[in-house]
C-alpha cells in the first residue's frame, strides 16, 4: 500500500512522474479511477480535504472512499472473518458469504 502526499508524484499511469496536486487541477477524475482500480492506492481523509480545496473540481466518490478502504485489509480478511470466536464460540460470519 502506498500512501501518498499532497506532493508525492505517481510512478504509474498517464500522469507518471505529476504531482497528486497537478493531476487534481489537471484532470480530478483520474484520482477517482485511481482510487477504484488501483488497489495500491490510498489518499486519507485529511489528503481529500486538502486536494478538494486546491482543484475545486476534484471530489471522491463515496465508492471510491470504501474502496480505498478494502485495500487496506489484508488480502485473507473474509477468511479471518469466517474463522472469527468469542469465547470460544463461532460467531456464524460465515453464515454472511
Amino acid at each position: 500500500m502506498r500512501f501518498y502526499n499532497i506532493d508525492s508524484s505517481l510512478s504509474f499511469g498517464q500522469y507518471q512522474g505529476k504531482t497528486l496536486k497537478e493531476v487534481a487541477r489537471i484532470d480530478p477524475g483520474y484520482l477517482e479511477y485511481c482510487a477504484l482500480e488501483v488497489s495500491q492506492f490510498y489518499l486519507t481523509d485529511e489528503l481529500v480535504e486538502e486536494l478538494e480545496n486546491i482543484a475545486g473540481d476534484f471530489s471522491l466518490s463515496p465508492e471510491a472512499r470504501v474502496q480505498m478502504d478494502t485495500n487496506l485489509l489484508p488480502d485473507d480478511w473474509e477468511d479471518d472473518l469466517k474463522e472469527a470466536t468469542f469465547h470460544g464460540k463461532n460467531l456464524g460470519l460465515d453464515d454472511a458469504y
